[in-house]
């Protein structure tokens, strides 16, 4: 029979799909024989919605804190700047480790 090139090519991935779908059948008949296993796994898996939102939301948090305290180092060192030079529009001027850890939101993050 004289078959074109890539309908070989498809049989040979159709048959690799069903071998690979015939090993997991194994793997969840495993599952069967480790009941304290499964039943971690079913819970691991019907909570992990919750620990997606849950993550989001420290994430939020995280970010609004590091908003807030690159906000204060900020104001500080803009104070800082206008009583060491009388000049209200100065350019603020942070200390080393201030500008090192807090000069910018990611910075902050990561602080």
């Amino acid at each position: 029979v004289n078959t074109p090139k890539g309908a070989h090519s498809v049989r040979i991935l159709r048959t690799l799909r069903l071998a690979r779908m015939f090993r997991s059948f194994r793997i969840t008949r495993l599952f069967r024989y480790f009941s304290a296993l499964r039943s971690l796994i079913l819970s691991i898996m019907a909570t992990w919605g919750s620990l997606m939102w849950t993550l989001l939301l420290l994430l939020i948090l995280w970010y609004v804190f590091s908003i807030i305290f690159t906000e204060m180092v900020i104001d500080h060192c803009r104070r800082l700047t206008i009583n060491a030079t009388n000049d209200p529009n100065a350019v603020p001027e942070c200390p080393e480790l201030l500008a090192l850890y807090w000069s910018n939101v990611i910075d902050s993050m990561h602080t």
